[in-house]
């Protein structure tokens, strides 16, 4: 995040928040990673800490991701991938029935 621009987007964003005017407490400024990135700009953390605190807060929202995902496939059929290639015409059919696709 931090070798794609992270910081310049998070010094942006508070630049934006000061000249507007705007709350402290928007959604914005909590998603992942610019808590930390707000903190460091501001001196009170390191860039490592930062960087730290950004791939933790990926790796649980990932997770939440994946709990989420998981409980929506409860009723999903699952197959291997040598199955697949058994079952090609069964799995085709099943998507073409369930309009996933146009």
């Amino acid at each position: 995040m931090l070798a794609a621009g992270a910081l310049d987007e998070v010094a942006a964003l508070e630049s934006l928040v000061r000249q507007q005017g705007l709350s402290g407490d928007l959604p914005i400024l909590r998603a992942v990673g610019v808590p930390g990135f707000r903190a460091l700009l501001r001196g009170e953390i390191s860039a490592g800490q930062a960087a730290l605190q950004a791939k933790t807060e990926t790796r649980q929202y990932a997770k939440r991701q994946l709990t989420w995902i998981r409980n929506q496939m409860i009723a999903w059929n699952r197959f291997d991938t040598q199955d697949s290639e058994r079952i090609f015409d069964e799995i085709f059919s099943f998507i073409l029935k369930s309009d996933l696709t146009d």
